[in-house]
């Protein structure tokens, strides 16, 4: 399910496009359908793991020992979605470093977005759990135990 910079959305075209808002909705499309793709492919994994789990997979570089299978699926995902939009993004005046700082700022966004649905996934699970808890501050539930 991914949005490849090659698709065009005509019912999207405005005369304020030439302004790079077209290039703009494609990119947010593919980050959207790549972070969901993921969150949903591998959210068990994702929500038992530290947040640096999402970090090494994003960049393809553990943090320690080797990356795991899912880790590696997670960086085959991203990488070709990176180097598209760096593609999309070629500049004959950008340098090494400069090229370096573009990657860094797309993956650091595909991060954020799997770390914002990891954390709204757990929240929703806590939200409906303390829907069928007791509120904290009744006591109203508490049975007594002996006597004095």
């Amino acid at each position: 399910m991914s949005a490849g910079l090659d698709q065009h959305d005509k019912d999207q075209d405005t005369p304020i496009d030439c302004l790079g808002l077209r290039l703009t909705r494609r990119f947010e499309k593919m980050l959207r359908h790549t972070c969901m793709d993921i969150f949903t492919a591998h959210r068990t994994v994702l929500l038992a793991e530290p947040i640096v789990y999402i970090v090494a997979a994003v960049w393809g570089t553990p943090k320690w020992g080797e990356l795991t299978s899912t880790q590696l699926e997670i960086f085959a995902r991203v990488k070709p979605v990176v180097e598209q939009m760096q593609l999309a993004l070629e500049s004959e005046k950008l340098d090494q470093e400069q090229t370096f700082v573009r990657g860094y700022l797309i993956r650091g966004l595909l991060i954020t977005r799997i770390f914002y649905m990891i954390e709204l996934w757990k929240n929703n699970i806590l939200t409906k759990e303390a829907h069928f808890q007791p509120l904290p501050h009744s006591l109203h539930w508490i049975k007594p135990l002996g006597t004095a």
